[in-house]
């Protein structure tokens, strides 16, 4: 099934659609010819890898990747606790604002080494991530869901770490972090660790589930995430069909 994504739409100026696999009616083909869209997304579950072929087969290209860990916590265990004593984990402030949008470009949408879907020049154009990543951060922080932490150091924010309200889980609530970035200086002294810990004082729950979702292509986070015991629940391929590619 096509399903029209209006504020992706409105943002990039394109008509833009998601694809839903298990809701293909009839030729894949023949929907998206007669749809009206200049790009088209599919999210594919790895279990379900034989619909990659199918996809590339009318011109849908692999253009992103994801693997997420979905854990239950349980907070009356000590080890999720960390302390980073030379710095001041606090929460967010309107002034941090500008700094955490400078980290996030610096090592996220200026870093060659960070793969996202919209830095593909194929579909988006140049300037797409850093708009796209700015409004991400700005609407998140606005948002009643979620809680930003920031670190700070001689007055100087140096990471800070995004997590969002998504409901509840078998009855659990669900907590999933969005960004998290800690400038390099300052990194292998738990200041992610204390920053998540921040959140876990503030919460009104003792088990709660938390999904901790990256990119395949980030070995570092993924080494650290089954170093934590975060259990393992999914991947995730994201391939895009531009029109001009419909074969």
């Amino acid at each position: 099934m096509l399903a029209y994504k209006p504020w992706e739409s409105e943002f990039l100026g394109i008509n833009y659609y998601s694809l839903e696999l298990n809701r293909v009616i009839g030729s894949l083909h023949d929907q998206l010819k007669k749809t009206d869209f200049d790009l088209v997304i599919c999210d594919i579950n790895l279990q379900e890898i034989i619909s990659i072929q199918h996809l590339e087969s009318v011109g849908f290209r692999t253009v992103d990747s994801r693997i997420t860990f979905l854990t239950l916590i349980d907070l009356a265990e000590n080890s999720y606790f960390f302390e980073a004593e030379e710095y001041v984990v606090r929460t967010f402030e309107k002034k941090d604002l500008e700094k955490i949008i400078a980290l996030t470009h610096s090592y996220l949408t200026d870093n060659p080494d960070f793969v996202s879907r919209y830095k593909n020049l194929h579909y988006f154009k140049p300037n797409t991530a850093r708009r796209y990543f700015e409004t991400w951060i700005i609407n998140s922080i606005k948002s009643e869901k979620t809680t930003t932490i920031v670190a700070e150091i001689g007055d100087e924010v140096v990471g800070y770490f995004i997590i969002e309200d998504k409901g509840f889980q078998d009855d659990f609530p669900l907590l999933k972090g969005v960004l998290t970035t800690v400038e390099k200086n300052h990194r292998g002294k738990n200041l992610h660790l204390a920053m998540q810990s921040k959140i876990y004082k503030s919460l009104n729950c003792q088990k709660f589930y938390l999904d901790n979702t990256t990119q395949l292509s980030n070995i570092a986070v993924i080494k650290n995430h089954i170093k934590s015991n975060r259990k393992l629940s999914h991947l995730t391929l994201t391939m895009m069909l531009k029109k001009n590619d419909l074969r």
